[in-house]
């Protein structure tokens, strides 16, 4: 599958607010859902990636799914 059709996917999946079509995706890439043990057990590198990202939301350091499918076109030069 070639990386164009791999962020349409994603770019749908940020899009959709089916709650049933997410808990599909979630079973069938075998993604449990998040215990209380979940942030225990990420590595130090992913809890500080995840409370930096979570900071810039706060920050209001965030872009439109459109722009974001934009700039990655230009930068992969995609034509889809």
């Amino acid at each position: 599958m070639r990386v164009g059709e791999k962020y349409r996917i994603v770019e749908k999946i940020i899009q959709t607010e089916d709650e049933t079509i997410l808990s599909e995706i979630k079973s069938l890439l075998g993604i449990d859902d998040i215990s209380g043990d979940y942030w225990n057990t990420r590595p130090d590198s992913i809890k500080h990636t995840q409370e930096e990202s979570f900071q810039q939301i706060k920050n209001g350091n965030v872009l439109a799914s459109e722009e974001v499918m934009m700039e990655i076109k230009k930068r992969f030069l995609l034509n889809h």
